[in-house]
């Protein structure tokens, strides 16, 4: 077999919108260096230029060109322009994008469990954030502590929306009953709180998955008990949602899932969670719910296998169990 001749360059970086470009002479010099050396092809190892589409003559010169040329993608391949209408290189709230505000399209929110509850730990560690806000957590003192500092951080950085699990909002109790109590506590001061300003709730969700009786699952839950339980806290946490106004109500079924298949009736299961579901969708709908139901897709956090492994997974549970409609 005879020797294979062949040019390869790479980081043309074409994108005369931003800096002063030569790649157009660039380009004619490498071809004609691979002319002479006799090569078969011109090969381009990525970062041609900074989105493709807007240079289509730097392409034509590439790929017309008397020896064949080809690309690797690099990561500019996949830039998108500044001035492309549905584009942005910041957040523009008022920025009008396909009709819309900016802030329309993207509703950024405050996660409860992240501002105000994560302690910034890790498996080996210990928190490395002081999240007590002058309370002592594990009280109803804290919980209200937690809602002022929300609010002020909110408005500060001009966070129209806030989301929450229920047992973010206060500490559980060992009784649900004194745990709901507590919660319709703390939603009414958050009502508070948002009365005079333009913040809202996004979503609500129950944690079903923090408490050890979750271990095995909620819906996916072989123990009526705990599954009854999760009902009962989807339910409540549908109740908050509603008195807060929130658009949207989330499962993520973190629990829900297997380790191995020895011990686990994926049928069963998957027909237990989908019942839940229906159940939260028809209470929700009883109680003037309007907003969307949403499932969180996400793999192996914590389960091997999880039931909403990712998106395509979750459509078709959703269909097999005519939760789609």
């Amino acid at each position: 077999m005879g020797k294979l001749t062949f040019t390869v360059f790479s980081d043309l970086h074409h994108h005369p919108a931003w800096y002063k470009s030569e790649a157009p002479e660039r380009l004619t010099a490498i071809q004609q260096r691979a002319v002479k050396s006799g090569s078969a092809f011109l090969l381009h190892l990525g970062d041609f230029s900074h989105q493709p589409s807007l240079y289509p003559e730097l392409i034509r010169q590439y790929k017309e060109f008397e020896i064949p040329g080809y690309f690797v993608l690099g990561n500019h391949e996949f830039d998108i322009d500044y001035y492309d209408p549905l584009a942005f290189k910041f957040y523009d709230a008022d920025r009008i994008v396909a009709g819309k505000r900016m802030s329309e399209h993207l509703p950024f929110a405050m996660a409860w469990w992240h501002n105000l509850c994560a302690g910034g730990t890790d498996m080996f560690g210990r928190d490395t954030a002081d999240k007590s806000f002058g309370a002592q957590k594990g009280t109803m003192a804290h919980a209200r502590a937690k809602v002022d500092a929300g609010f002020e951080f909110m408005k500060k950085v001009g966070v129209k929306y806030f989301c929450f699990h229920d047992v973010d909002l206060v500490p559980e109790a060992d009784d649900i009953k004194e745990t709901n109590r507590r919660l319709d506590e703390i939603s009414d001061y958050i009502l508070e709180k948002m009365q005079g300003t333009d913040i809202k709730c996004l979503w609500g969700t129950a944690n079903m998955f923090g408490n050890p009786r979750f271990m095995n699952g909620a819906g996916s839950s072989n123990s009526a008990d705990v599954f009854c339980f999760a009902a009962a806290q989807v339910k409540k946490a549908l109740d908050l949602t509603v008195k807060l106004g929130g658009r949207g109500y989330v499962f993520w079924g973190g629990r829900e899932g297997y380790e191995t298949l020895l011990n686990t009736d994926v049928k069963f299961e998957q027909e237990n969670i989908a019942r839940l579901m229906h159940m939260a969708v028809d209470y929700g709908r009883s109680i003037g719910f309007t907003g969307d139901f949403y499932i969180e897709p996400k793999p192996k956090e914590p389960m091997k296998h999880q039931y909403d492994f990712d998106a395509a997974t979750a459509i078709g549970f959703l269909r097999q169990y005519g939760l789609d409609t």
